[in-house]
């Protein structure tokens, strides 16, 4: 019984290990992305405020670099929000794969317990007859 309550504990313990992790995790992806978007919303301020300087020149060269200016800021916030739905993803998927991993060995554990258990209890009921045999052999010689 106490080896079940260490396996049990230690099972428990590996499951909140992972939790804490997954949720350490999504508190850093969420403070990430926050970043992102404070500065995704910086530089489309900055770039708009360009824009309007350069409308202001009227230059179709200058327009020309305010909009590849636009467009470069656009490109990488929208690759690098990519990157994150990914990389959150594949985490995800890895905390349930191995969230699932766990559960089953600790099926498996319980399940040998089990089995040790059965073994055990077979064990002694061949012993017991073993012995009230040869108690019986005894008695009747």
């Amino acid at each position: 019984v106490f080896k079940r309550m260490v396996l049990e504990n230690k099972a428990a313990s590996a499951i909140q290990t992972c939790f804490r992790g997954y949720h350490g995790f999504i508190l850093f992806v969420v403070a990430k992305f926050s970043a992102v978007q404070i500065q995704a919303c910086t530089r489309s301020h900055l770039a708009k405020r360009l824009l309007k300087r350069l409308r202001q020149d009227n230059t179709m060269a200058l327009q020309n670099a305010a909009a590849t200016v636009i467009q470069s800021c656009f490109r990488g916030y929208r690759d690098y929000t990519g990157f994150l739905v990914k990389s959150f993803s594949s985490i995800q998927i890895q905390s349930h794969v191995r969230c699932y991993q766990a559960r089953c060995h600790v099926r498996r554990l319980n399940e040998e317990k089990q089995e040790e258990e059965r073994m055990i209890y077979h064990l002694t009921k061949i012993q017991a007859n073993w012995r009230r045999y040869l108690v019986f052999k005894r008695m009747v010689l």
